[in-house]
C-alpha cells in the first residue's frame, strides 16, 4: 500500500495504541514474576516471610496468606508443644517447692514431738542412748525433765554437756566373754581398741567433755553390730543438739564466771538484756507454773 498522509496517520496511531499494550503486557508479567517470588520466599520462610508477603501484596493484592504451608504448620505445632512442656515443667517445680516445703514442715514437727517426748520421758525413767560393743552404757541427760534442749530464744541449751560411760555389769561380762577360754581375747581386745588402763569395770563411770572425742567415738563405731547400729542411729538423731551443747559448755567455761557490772551509787533492776540470759544456767528457766499467782 502506498504511503499516503491518511495511511501515516493510521500507522502511527495503530502503533501508538499498540506500544502502550506491549508496555502493558510487560508489567503484567514482570508482576507475575515478583508475585511468584514472593510467594516462593514466604513459603521458604514460613513465618518469617512477612516482609516480602507484605510487599507482595503491596504491589499485587492477589497473593492469599490465609492458606499456611505444611512446614508452617509444623513450625506452629513445635512452638505450640514447647509452650505446653514449658507449662508442665513450671508446675512440676512448683508442685516440688510445695512438697519440700511441706516436707521440712513435717520434719520440724517431728523433730518438736521427738524433744517433747524425750523431755516427758525422762520424768519417770531415762533410758541410755544404747551399748557399744563391750556393752558400755552410753547416757546423754540434756534434754530431761524440766530442762529443754531449747531455750526461749530458740538456740541449742545444755543441761550437762557432756556424754557419759558406764562400764558392763557383771551380768553383760558374763555374756559378752561367753565361754571361759573367750575372756583373755576379749580382754586383750579392749586394751588394744579402748587403751591401756582405760577399760571401765562394772559400775565404773567416764565422761566425753569435748566435741572431737564424740566425734572419735562415732568414728569407731562399727554399725554392722547390732547394738553399735542402733547407738549410732540414736546419736545420729540427737546430734545436732549433743555437739553443739558441749561447745557452748566449753565457751562459758573459757570465758569463766562473769558476774554482773553494778555502778556505786545507783541501783541496779533486774537484767532482762542479753547478757543476763548468759549469766543464767539452763535449770534456772524453770518455772513452777502450777503454783498460785504464777
Amino acid at each position: 500500500t502506498p504511503l499516503t498522509k491518511g495511511n501515516l496517520e493510521t500507522n502511527s496511531k495503530a502503533q501508538g495504541d499498540a506500544t502502550p499494550a506491549n508496555g502493558n503486557s510487560d508489567m503484567d508479567v514482570d508482576s507475575e514474576r515478583l508475585v511468584d517470588a514472593s510467594s516462593d520466599v514466604a513459603s521458604e520462610y514460613g513465618e518469617g516471610s512477612s516482609r516480602a508477603t507484605s510487599v507482595a501484596n503491596g504491589r499485587n493484592g492477589k497473593v492469599d496468606t490465609s492458606n499456611p504451608t505444611p512446614k508452617t504448620i509444623a513450625l506452629a505445632r513445635e512452638r505450640a508443644l514447647a509452650r505446653e512442656k514449658a507449662a508442665e515443667a513450671k508446675a512440676a517445680q512448683a508442685n516440688n517447692r510445695r512438697r519440700e516445703d511441706d516436707v521440712a514442715k513435717l520434719d520440724r514437727r517431728l523433730e518438736a514431738i521427738e524433744r517433747e517426748f524425750r523431755q516427758m520421758l525422762g520424768l519417770g525413767r531415762s533410758k541410755p542412748l544404747g551399748r557399744d560393743r563391750f556393752y558400755n552404757r552410753i547416757w546423754w541427760f540434756d534434754g530431761l525433765g524440766s530442762a529443754g534442749l531449747l531455750n526461749r530464744s530458740g538456740d541449742v541449751s545444755y543441761g550437762s554437756g557432756r556424754l557419759f560411760i558406764q562400764g558392763p555389769s557383771e551380768i553383760d561380762l558374763e555374756v559378752m566373754h561367753g565361754r571361759p577360754d573367750f575372756a583373755d581375747v576379749i580382754a586383750a581386745r579392749r586394751v588394744e581398741e579402748e587403751g591401756e588402763g582405760m577399760s571401765l569395770k562394772p559400775g565404773e563411770w567416764a565422761c566425753y567433755q569435748e566435741a572431737e572425742q564424740v566425734e572419735a567415738f562415732v568414728t569407731w563405731l562399727h554399725v554392722k553390730g547390732h547394738r553399735e547400729f542402733q547407738l549410732d542411729r540414736t546419736m545420729k538423731l540427737w546430734w545436732d543438739y549433743i555437739v553443739p551443747g558441749m561447745k557452748k559448755r566449753q565457751l562459758d567455761l573459757a570465758a569463766g564466771p562473769r558476774p554482773p557490772e553494778t555502778s556505786s551509787g545507783r541501783r541496779t533492776g533486774k537484767g532482762k538484756g542479753k547478757d543476763s540470759e548468759l549469766l543464767r544456767e539452763s535449770y534456772m528457766a524453770w518455772r513452777n507454773k502450777r503454783k498460785p499467782g504464777k
